[in-house]
């Protein structure tokens, strides 16, 4: 006879309709993180699998943006209309968020990944801060059992055929290799997995170019068709003084003494002689390799303390170095980008009711790219006077349409910084499930960086009277004659808080029907500046406001920030120096309210139905803080300044851009006249004179779906979506009536200007779901 034996199977079953709440979510499995398809691994691809995500891209986070390791296919989707900025990303629950563009800070390892979940819709108020989607992704853990896995990808040009219009394969070397472990550190008690992700890549670059002759670069474009002239001998017609005359060079010879010093010496020193590439107008090309290395790692360490309480730890860090080349022989390009994410986390369980959870986030990351031409110092030895002599930016950019382009752009992107506390309480007691909890994001970050370029083009040798046929822009170039000058300098710090606090009850009404009900009340602290200041256009006043008091006359301080002239009617009028180191107020009546239900209606059909009250956070706040720090370049502050000339008189040339004037002194105005809107007649007031009707607004929009699925193989779907979007104004100021109404809730004011809200959204979302 055999041995008697007893077993305990439990089995769980995934409900194929969720009928407990009417939030819009797709749950992204480990299966099939593992076995579907994806371009160098990067788990962002399977965003778009969410119903309502389209992967289109603003463009600054176009590719990752300023944040993120560009290895493989990178997809910032779109969730149901919203900007793709206005997502928000977690992982383990820890804050995520490269917020200088919506992106992610950190991309973990998928062999590392247990599931991630896409809200794209929800009528739980711990969610919020964001419009767009909610995408919380959450690691693996050890177990008793030791488990690990090794990988590697290769692509090679050996691998690969002829392309059918290349004369020989370009030469490629790319690898991507890693590995996943975890196991026990202590049997029952404690348990560790880590990984490991290596990417390698190599190939050559082919850009072309159009390259001065030896000629050319003494000043003879006797072979060049189009007739040359002289900018110097400009005068005006004696017969029509609204026409303007110029001599043309004999013989397309531009004499030594018009050639510039600053020009000569960037030719001599950076741009190689021509060669024969075997196409027309280029003969130039900079085949030198470019090389994408990237590391990343990760280690989550979890210990059950006792049968209540439990903790765990995680840290996830990554770093890519790439060298790309530009357009010209033996300049390139250097882009690192570091970056870590940090949790750790604790769980106490007061009884099979009560759940207390608390969480420690940090974040981080840097986005740094820095061009190099030569490893000559050009401004250092005397050319191009008045641009910062900086070890960054050896020489200025040099941009010369229909030969070459060399930006010089050196950018420090950070680091950009999240610090994160969370805790939430979770309670269930006869049909209710209850649920408070609060947290606290700080989010500080730097900018530094420098831009300084020269733009040349045609006009500058060209006969003023027939444009479209004469000069040329290395002809203009060679003489040291610019049709503008950049020179923009970002040097500061700020700080941002988000604050929330949320109750929701999830309540079984009856065996059918559930209703949960939520207030969720979030605090946006703006962008306070710790170091330099902002500065921005308000387009509802008219006026520029200056986050600082009043500053001197540029005659007694001697440098930035000053005034050339304190009193000037100008700064009287139309400039606002509020004396904050904030550019927009905080706003601490952000009131969310949710509410939605889950009928089930048949046992194969749920109705869902539900509302929320959501308030972008993130997004305006970064695109804020660029807008009143990089784009202005905090006037009258550091140097940000454009100047465009020689447009008909030679004004300045390259050897000294700016001429006589110091480019660290700010201008008597903003460089930018902005448009303005006119709070009495209610018009756009332009510099061209037009004018279009104005007013605020706010979108409301509600959508429907039916969805219904087969189950037995061969399983179908369908969708049918429609949605409902109106705009409606929202009173600010003085409404169409004129009289002066009181502005809505979250509206800051700023010196005597008010700043519109953070962008909200209202969304309502109803949903049908049959299993047949």
């Amino acid at each position: 006879m055999g041995q008697l034996t007893e077993r305990i199977e439990v089995i769980g079953e995934v409900a194929l309709l969720e009928a407990n709440t009417a939030q819009l979510g797709t749950v992204v499995t480990e299966e099939k993180i593992s076995d579907l398809p994806l371009n160098a691994r990067n788990f962002s691809q399977l965003l778009t699998l969410t119903p309502g995500a389209s992967p289109i891209s603003v463009a600054q986070n176009r590719s990752g943006g300023q944040t993120t390791p560009r290895i493989g296919v990178l997809v910032f989707p779109a969730i149901n209309g919203q900007s793709n900025r206005s997502n928000s990303f977690t992982l383990d629950g820890v804050y995520n968020n490269g917020h200088f563009t919506g992106t992610y800070v950190v991309a973990p390892n998928i062999d590392g990944l247990n599931q991630f979940k896409v809200q794209s819709h929800s009528d739980l108020a711990e969610f919020g801060g964001a419009t767009g989607g909610v995408v919380n992704i959450a690691s693996r853990t050890g177990t008793n059992e030791l488990h690990g896995t090794l990988f590697e990808f290769l692509r090679n040009d050996k691998l690969d055929a002829r392309g059918f219009f290349t004369a020989a394969k370009p030469p490629l070397r790319q690898n991507q290799f890693g590995a996943a472990v975890g196991g026990p550190i202590l049997r029952n008690k404690t348990f560790f997995f880590a990984s490991y992700e290596g990417y390698r890549q190599v190939n050559a670059s082919s850009s072309l170019a159009l390259v001065p002759t030896a000629a050319e670069r003494t000043g003879d474009f006797s072979a060049l068709s189009r007739r040359l002239f002289d900018p110097y001998s400009t005068r005006r017609s004696p017969d029509n003084p609204n026409l303007f005359l110029r001599d043309p060079f004999p013989g397309n010879r531009i004499p030594p003494a018009r050639i510039s010093p600053s020009s000569k010496a960037f030719l001599d020193t950076i741009v190689p002689q021509p060669i024969d590439t075997g196409f027309l107008n280029s003969n130039s090309r900079n085949s030198d390799p470019q090389t994408f290395p990237s590391n990343a790692y990760s280690i989550r360490v979890d210990h059950y303390v006792s049968a209540r309480d439990s903790l765990w730890a995680r840290y996830t860090w990554s770093e890519q170095n790439s060298v790309a080349a530009l357009s010209l022989v033996g300049t390139k390009i250097s882009t690192d980008i570091p970056a870590k994410n940090l949790g750790a986390g604790y769980t106490r369980t007061f009884g099979p009711n009560t759940v207390l959870t608390a969480l420690f986030g940090f974040s981080s990351t840097t986005f740094l790219d820095a061009p190099r031409f030569t490893d000559r110092n050009l401004i250092a030895d005397g050319f191009f006077k008045g641009f910062l002599n900086d070890p960054r930016t050896l020489t200025p950019g040099v941009s010369i349409p229909g030969y070459f382009s060399l930006s010089m752009r050196n950018r420090k992107l950070g680091p950009q910084r999240g610090f994160q506390q969370h805790a939430d309480l979770s309670h269930n007691f006869g049909r209710h499930s209850l649920k408070i909890g609060g947290e606290l994001v700080r989010q500080p970050w730097t900018n530094t960086q420098v831009t300084e370029t020269l733009t040349f083009n045609t006009r500058q040798s060209a006969d003023l009277n027939s444009l479209g046929n004469t000069g040329n822009a290395m002809a203009s170039f060679v003489m040291g004659l610019m049709e503008s000058t950049e020179l923009s300098q970002a040097d500061f710090t700020l700080e941002s808080q988000t604050i929330n606090f949320y109750a929701q009850d999830s309540w079984k009404a009856t065996g059918k029907l559930t209703l949960n009900f939520g207030l969720r009340w979030d605090i946006f602290r703006s962008p306070d500046f710790s170091r330099d200041f902002a500065s921005t256009w308000d387009f509802y006043e008219g006026k520029f406001l200056v986050g600082i008091h009043k500053p001197p006359a540029c005659s007694q301080a001697g440098r930035a920030p000053c005034l050339p002239d304190p009193n000037s009617d100008y700064i009287n009028r139309y400039v606002v120096f509020t004396g904050s180191s904030k550019f927009l107020a905080d706003q601490w009546t952000l009131a969310g309210p949710r509410f939605g239900f889950a009928w089930q209606a048949r046992p194969r059909t749920v109705i869902r139905g539900s509302f929320g009250l959501f308030y972008d956070l993130m997004a305006g706040m970064s695109q804020r803080a660029q807008n009143g720090s990089i784009n202005n370049a905090n006037w009258p502050g550091s140097a940000g300044r454009t100047v465009v000339g020689n447009s008909t008189l030679v004004e300045n040339t390259a050897d000294a851009p700016f001429g006589n004037a110091s480019p660290f002194i700010p201008t008597p105005a903003p460089s930018s006249q902005a448009p303005y809107y006119d709070r009495a007649s209610r018009t756009r007031t332009q510099s061209s004179g037009t004018s279009r009707s104005s007013g605020n607004s706010r979108a409301i929009s509600h959508s429907v779906s039916l969805t219904s699925a087969r189950t037995a193989s061969g399983s179908r779907s369908a969708a049918i979506t429609t949605r409902r979007s109106s705009r409606v104004p929202v009173l600010s100021g003085r409404g169409n009536s004129g009289r002066t109404r009181r502005s809505p809730p979250g509206t800051a004011a700023l010196g005597k200007a008010a700043i519109t809200r953070s962008r909200l959204k209202r969304s309502g979302a109803w949903r049908v779901g049959s299993r047949f």
